[in-house]
């Protein structure tokens, strides 16, 4: 349980990164798994997170907006169509068009510290699919 006083994580929670940066994708595996989550898949690239939501069913996603200049909003917006409830990340400047485009859609800004991760993890994992 966190310092927020939180509920642990639910069993058999499945959980997909998609992140291009490995260090990055490696320290959100790290934490999740610390947090109890069951399974995690990281996607590197839009190809092959497609691939894995068309192939497995996800409880809750992290989504990295910009790829290696590939933009994941094509990808998030097939995850909301699937009802998974994610977070998006982002080192970048977000424009106003991101809130209009993914309204109630969180976004954690890079870098962040573990504490902001675990708060959108939990954030998302309580949240109503």
């Amino acid at each position: 349980m966190s310092g927020r006083g939180r509920s642990p994580i639910r069993e058999g929670v499945n959980f997909l990164v998609v992140e291009d940066e490995f260090l990055v994708a490696d320290l959100i595996a790290g934490t999740l798994s610390r947090l109890g989550v069951f399974s995690i898949e990281i996607a590197g690239n839009l190809d092959m997170a497609r691939s894995l939501i068309d192939e497995r069913e996800f409880d809750a996603a992290a989504v990295d907006i910009n790829l290696r200049g590939e933009i994941a909003y094509g990808l998030a917006e097939e995850i909301q169509r699937r009802k998974i409830p994610f977070f998006f990340m982002s080192g970048y400047a977000i424009g106003d068009s991101f809130a209009k485009r993914f309204p109630g859609i969180g976004l954690l800004r890079k870098p962040f510290l573990l504490c902001e991760l675990e708060a959108a993890v939990m954030d998302i994992l309580e949240s109503p699919r």
